[in-house]
């Protein structure tokens, strides 16, 4: 049953759509005013909410964590895979898996083409423990991740994006050989299109065991699983431990850890600070921490943008209605309430509203891609989902109702306030009567567009400013990366032994 209040409705918005259809031009330019103001703010907010606020596409995404040290304040520490297998056998969590930290560049062969993309390696388990499962086949499973391979041999998982722009979605493409570098792999699944990795604004094209790296880069296993510091650890927690339980128990078995993975030779610091447990409900990733305050610093500037946006649209239909005070003090003299007159008013700002909404909609999605290509670089483009959620449905209907609101209650208040005498007295004196009634609210607004607009023109520095910054700040990637020693990411680190410790007189 609907509500006494929408009894009505569906007249009210022909005859609203009429009335602006009746004043073209100031429609038009109310509907352009909002179009900019909502579509700046849906642009920002969408970025916020793909770089912040989304949380993984996997099952119970609040029970993953990932392995750090208190000591690590600005960075988080990369493992051994010695490590990494350490803490798998003590069985602390539901689940555990590891990833290499850098996504680095691989050449593979497809029809005689050749193609750069970007790979990662993951370890058998990674997968499960995140409740993933494959659109098409499968996924890397702890077989298919020891040296040689498993029981299909070396073995690679593509993702949709891959798969459709090079396999045309062919389920066939299961079991499909594939060159990547030297190495010939066997493709065993399709990641779904909703997983992009772990890491928030980076996106993979091709995951693999982690023990194919050792092919991939010339490393020897033991070289590799004891010095190379390469692996995030992934943890799911049991349903019922929290965070601080979890880390207790990681804490209290460190010890034990440290000793059994850290061979004799290396230096005395390593993994000495305590574990702790970090949340990534909603992924990880250093974008979002360079970018947090910046993108909150736009998305108030452009909610200033939308405030203007409305005070201009207030004056525009004060003016509107000042023209029409007649028609509504006769709808008022032949006996419609004061109410019934506001809700048609509230009705037609309403639709300007929504027109406005759909309209800056069309407007984000372009102005989006400008931004994500800006915060882009050649050599590490930054990938984001971006697909409307219930956060931007929210957002959007919050904006809809809010800038109706803003624009529109106060004119409406105002233009229903005359007596039905007025209707008379009105056309009598010309128009001159509801001109002055108009007139101070008309003066308030143009007092308050100005002081938001100087308010606007400073904050306008802070935005171009900032998007400077956004554009230029370092992603703490090289432009042109180079290979690091036997062919490992450049981002990974090594684990030094005492020997390579500079001397007391090597002037450090």
């Amino acid at each position: 049953m609907n509500p006494r209040w929408l009894h009505g409705i569906g007249p009210d918005v022909r005859v609203a759509v009429r009335s602006l259809l009746h004043t073209p031009t100031v429609t038009a330019v109310a509907v352009l005013s909002l179009v900019l103001g909502i579509g700046a703010n849906a642009a920002i907010f969408s970025l916020v909410n793909g770089l912040l606020l989304r949380r993984l596409p996997v099952p119970a995404p609040e029970r993953l964590a990932i392995i750090s040290t208190t000591g690590a304040t600005t960075y988080r520490p990369a493992f051994t895979y010695a490590t990494f297998d350490e803490i798998r056998k003590r069985r602390l969590f539901a689940g555990l898996g590891a990833f290499t930290t850098c996504c680095s560049q691989s050449t593979i062969a497809i029809d005689g083409t050749t193609e750069l993309v970007y790979r990662q390696f993951f370890s058998g388990d990674f997968f499960d423990t995140l409740g993933l499962r494959a659109s098409v086949g499968r996924l890397i499973t702890p077989a298919d991740d020891v040296v040689g391979g498993g029981p299909d041999g070396q073995v690679v998982v593509i993702s949709d994006s891959l798969w459709r722009h090079r396999f045309g979605a062919s389920a066939a493409v299961i079991g499909t050989p594939l060159k990547v570098d030297h190495a010939v792999l066997t493709i065993v699944g399709v990641l779904p299109p909703a997983f992009l990795g772990l890491e928030v604004g980076r996106a993979f094209d091709i995951a693999m065991p982690l023990r194919t790296q050792l092919e991939l880069a010339d490393l020897k296993a033991p070289y590799y699983d004891t010095y190379l510091q390469a692996l995030n650890i992934v943890v799911r927690r049991r349903p019922e431990e929290s965070v601080e339980a979890a880390s207790a128990a990681l804490r209290a078995a460190q010890t034990g850890i440290r000793a059994d993975s850290m061979p004799r030779n290396v230096s005395a610091d390593y993994l000495k600070d305590p574990f702790v447990l970090e949340s990534i409900a909603a992924g990880t990733s250093t974008l979002r921490q360079r970018f947090r305050r910046p993108l909150i610093l736009m998305l108030a500037v452009v909610a200033l943008v939308l405030l203007v946006a409305c005070v201009n649209v207030a004056n525009l239909l004060l003016a509107r209605y000042a023209a029409r005070s007649h028609e509504l003090s006769v709808r008022v003299a032949l006996g419609a309430s004061r109410w019934r007159v506001a809700r048609q008013l509230l009705v037609e700002s309403l639709v300007l509203s929504g027109l406005g909404t759909a309209g800056g909609a069309l407007l984000a999605a372009p102005a989006l891609r400008l931004l994500v290509a800006q915060l882009s670089i050649a050599s590490a483009p930054v990938v984001l989902d971006l697909s409307p959620d219930w956060r931007v449905a929210v957002f959007a209907a919050a904006v809809l109702v809010a800038t109706a609101l803003t624009f529109g209650v106060v004119p409406a208040l105002r233009a229903t306030g005359a007596a039905p005498i007025d209707a008379l007295k009105t056309r009598a004196d010309g128009g001159r009567r509801a001109r002055g009634r108009f007139g101070d609210l008309t003066e308030g607004f143009i007092v308050a567009q100005v002081a938001l607009s100087l308010v606007l023109v400073v904050a306008a520095g802070l935005f171009i400013r900032t998007f400077d910054q956004l554009a230029h700040v370092s992603l703490g990637v090289r432009s042109r990366p180079r290979a690091g020693r036997h062919g490992e990411c450049p981002g990974c680190s090594r684990v030094r032994p005492r020997s390579a410790l500079p001397s007391a007189g090597a002037g450090y």
